[in-house]
């Protein structure tokens, strides 16, 4: 199994190799080499070289976690092999596609935290007339 951080170290050395470089034909140097270890992730698949790439720039942005935020064109399913093929045991969910987790984030401010997820019942019925189920966070009072 491939180390996430020495990727991860590999990713920021390549990266600051080519912005310290002194000349263009420095640069141009740096990212051929930059390109080579891109080009190694994606014959390991796109599902992997996508999460090692947000990893990296998780990593970059001062996140603790790999952060997904639902633009990925990869499934949850595909993104979770990936995740036990990396030992990525936990990440952050950061989709802005709709205001659910603003919403939610504000009743961590009024002193709830988030415990887990669950399904609930909805108020909608399906074309059988049977209540349809959504997924939903749990929180508890601190």
């Amino acid at each position: 199994m491939l180390n996430l951080y020495q990727l991860y170290e590999q990713f920021m050395q390549l990266e600051n190799a080519y912005k310290n470089a002194e000349t263009r034909e420095e640069q141009l140097k740096h990212y051929e080499c930059y390109r080579e270890w891109w080009n190694r992730l994606e014959e390991l698949g796109s599902t992997y070289a996508y999460v090692v790439c947000r990893f990296c720039k998780s990593k970059k942005a001062g996140n603790d976690f790999l952060d997904v935020d639902g633009d990925e064109s990869a499934t949850p399913e595909e993104l979770a092999t990936v995740f036990h093929e990396l030992g990525i045991t936990q990440f952050t969910f950061s989709s802005t596609w709709s205001g659910a987790l603003v919403e939610a984030n504000r009743f961590t401010k009024c002193g709830y935290h988030l415990i887990g997820m669950t399904e609930v019942y909805t108020k909608y019925k399906d074309l059988d007339g049977n209540i349809e189920k959504a997924p939903a966070l749990v929180f508890s009072e601190d």
